[in-house]
């Protein structure tokens, strides 16, 4: 077998392995690391409150990376800030930070709001900064207020969320856009 077709088998097992498998995987060969999982890591990276629940049954935690508080039944919110926090912070450090293609944020992840917000900006920013990210979807709506503009001004995305309608003609890339999500705080229509 040549070593591009285990290469090749490797990419398509690795969309049925959590991030914890990866990990274990990438220890078999340098070469494996560098050129199918380090990739397949940082391709797609959720930033959540809670760790996602894993199980043998299913394959819900498969094709993401997440990043995620202290995994623990008992724990206080100051705790699971500092997990987080320190979790984001090894992030930022990575080289691989270009590798990141989708980025998903969840909503309300820190107790410490202004801190959370603080270097969740800074890792938005950076890797907008680096041009290679398609796609971004951030569920706070004030994280996102803070980075709606650099958002919008970023050329490689594949697909944008818009604070409302009237910031469509902002976009930089609408040629490239594979799709438009429009998030309404206070929809100016009654559906009642």
């Amino acid at each position: 077998v040549e070593y591009d077709q285990l290469i090749q088998v490797f990419e398509m097992v690795s969309r049925f392995l959590n991030q914890n498998d990866l990990f274990t995987l990438s220890q078999v060969s340098q070469k494996l690391n560098q050129n199918a999982i380090t990739p397949k890591l940082y391709q797609k990276v959720r930033i959540t409150k809670d760790p996602v629940l894993r199980s043998d049954k299913w394959y819900l935690d498969c094709n993401t990376t997440y990043i995620s508080g202290y995994r623990s039944i008992v724990k206080s919110l100051d705790q699971n800030d500092l997990f987080l926090y320190d979790k984001i912070e090894r992030l930022m450090e990575s080289t691989h930070l270009g590798l990141i293609k989708e980025l998903y944020v969840e909503g309300n992840i820190f107790h410490d709001v202004e801190s959370g917000y603080e270097i969740l900006k800074k890792l938005i920013d950076r890797i907008l900064d680096i041009g290679n990210i398609q796609v971004i979807d951030i569920r706070d709506m004030e994280l996102m207020e803070l980075v709606q503009t650099k958002i919008l001004s970023c050329s490689s995305l594949r697909k944008v969320q818009l604070l409302g309608i009237h910031l469509l003609p902002n976009v930089q890339n609408l040629q490239n856009l594979n799709g438009i999500e429009c998030i309404f705080e206070n929809p100016p229509w009654n559906l009642e």
